[in-house]
């Protein structure tokens, strides 16, 4: 519960005002008693993690702690890789067959830094084994590029002519066209992505043993957003927190598809459906081979050759995707196996076993660690992670987003600007001033002695000078009331 939740229920129930200070010291309260005591749970790790390696036999628990000399150690690193999420990884890889990621390790650290990943991947590394041998692939959530690239350079007509159609084209052809336009619009971007192995960020260079083809981990903040308000608790209740999430996503995961008749989980099967679709545009020619498996498609924008009994394709969409593509109808038959309902099943056939309670846990003879010491930083506090350049802020049914529409002026048309602000339209209210003025001036002629000035109004093109008329001379229009003299 927050702040403003807490002052606004006793406004409304018991038509209380309460201070901030007295908020936050009856939520520390109560949270002490809700989720228990911060600094007390630092000294139940060791007994935790006993507990947890005793209930999923085969984990690998670890617990980092840094000796003092005169003191208690201090806490610094706590690592855990259930068993039943490192065999589901090596059964069917770490985003199962229907794209849902699947956690494979969690480690709870003091500062996120390159040490701490470091030593997080080698522990990492020892649990699944050399991923050389494997033949694995583990991609990073560092998107720093656009800090290096002027984003204005390549923004033309609202997309990023070049960069985006190089990261995505599969064949090296399209890919070194479009580094020539990334060169033309911008050099500074195109020697910051030359200096990279292109094998790591462009799929025209993606191994094809691989059968994901994806160019970012933004999967992963998906499982950051669930356990963002877990990560306020208490260590213990945090680790506990992210235990049953995990024994939760299994287990949804495997009843979700219990059920299911399909060869290929529903995710790839829309996806196929969406390339079968396309096939309608597609003429393929069979070579007349024995085993029937090679075929010519004719198409646009170039001709492709399939050969279905080595699956492969010359667009490389089938070997780094392992989904066939839009090139012959009879797809789900050739579908890799790490995409069919099989290896889907194999992935959420381990179980992560319960826990018990904390006060049936063993105690360990190892000393209890206390928490390390606390540096504030300055300023609030932040729970969102820090935004690339180009993603879109994101808002929700209580707030708005803070990226707005631009202003579009409802005078002149264009944006950036509103119509009391433009430019336009004060030249225009200028020059209307400025013809009023010239209508309003009068020409005073010099007159003789005695006599009134002569005035002669300055006609107007658009306004004529009115006739004046002489009442006083004129025979016909009697007197009224109205032109009756007063004397």
């Amino acid at each position: 519960m927050k702040h403003r939740e807490v002052y606004d229920w006793f406004v409304r129930k018991c038509n209380v005002y309460l201070n901030s200070t007295c908020i936050t010291r009856a939520l520390k309260a109560a949270r002490k008693v809700v989720e228990g005591d911060e600094i007390a749970q630092y000294g139940l790790v060791w007994n935790y993690a006993n507990e947890l390696l005793t209930s999923n036999p085969g984990s690998t628990i670890q617990v980092a702690v840094i000796p003092m000399p005169q003191s208690t150690p201090l806490f610094d690193h706590f690592y855990v890789c259930i068993d039943a999420c490192k065999m589901g990884f090596k059964a069917a890889c770490g985003q199962d067959a229907n794209n849902h990621i699947f956690v494979i390790a969690y480690a709870i650290v003091n500062v996120e830094n390159k040490d701490n990943w470091k030593w997080f991947l080698e522990l990492l590394h020892r649990d699944l084994g050399d991923y050389r041998e494997n033949k694995w692939c583990f991609i990073s959530d560092m998107q720093k590029m656009w800090d290096y690239i002027d984003l204005k350079s390549f923004r033309v007509f609202g997309s990023l002519q070049g960069l985006i159609p190089a990261v995505q084209e599969v064949t090296t052809n399209e890919f070194n066209r479009n580094m020539n336009r990334v060169k033309l619009i911008n050099q500074k971007a195109w020697e910051y992505l030359d200096k990279w192995p292109k094998d790591t960020w462009t799929k025209a260079h993606f191994s094809e043993v691989l059968k994901v083809d994806n160019i970012c981990n933004n999967a992963c903040e998906s499982f950051n957003a669930k356990i963002k308000h877990e990560r306020s608790k208490p260590i213990l209740t945090l680790a506990e927190e992210v235990r049953r999430i995990i024994m939760n996503i299994i287990v949804d995961n495997r009843k979700k598809l219990q059920n299911y008749q399909g060869i290929i989980p529903p995710v790839q099967q829309s996806r196929l459906e969406a390339m079968t679709t396309l096939s309608i545009h597609w003429d393929p020619q069979w070579f007349r081979d024995e085993k029937e498996e090679l075929y010519e498609v004719h198409g646009w924008p170039t001709d492709m050759v399939v050969d279905l009994g080595k699956h492969t394709c010359s667009c490389r969409f089938w070997q780094l995707t392992g989904n066939k593509d839009k090139n012959d109808n009879r797809a789900e038959e050739y579908c890799h196996d790490w995409l069919k309902m099989e290896a889907y099943r194999k992935t959420y056939c381990f179980n992560v076993n319960p826990v018990k309670g904390q006060d049936l846990w063993k105690k360990t003879p190892h000393l209890a660690p206390v928490p390390p010491p606390f540096k504030a930083k300055p300023g609030r506090p932040t729970k969102k992670r820090k935004r690339d350049k180009d993603e879109q802020p994101t808002g929700s049914k209580t707030k708005i987003k803070r990226k707005h529409n631009p202003i579009r002026c409802m005078y002149c048309g264009e944006i950036r600007h509103n119509k009391r602000s433009c430019a336009k339209k004060k030249v225009m209210e200028a020059e209307e001033h400025a013809r009023q003025l010239q209508l309003q001036l009068a020409v005073v002629s010099p007159a003789a002695d005695g006599a009134k000035p002569e005035v002669n109004s300055v006609p107007d093109e658009h306004n004529p000078a009115p006739t004046m008329i002489d009442i006083s001379q004129s025979e016909s229009i009697p007197p009224t009331q109205d032109t009756q003299q007063v004397v």
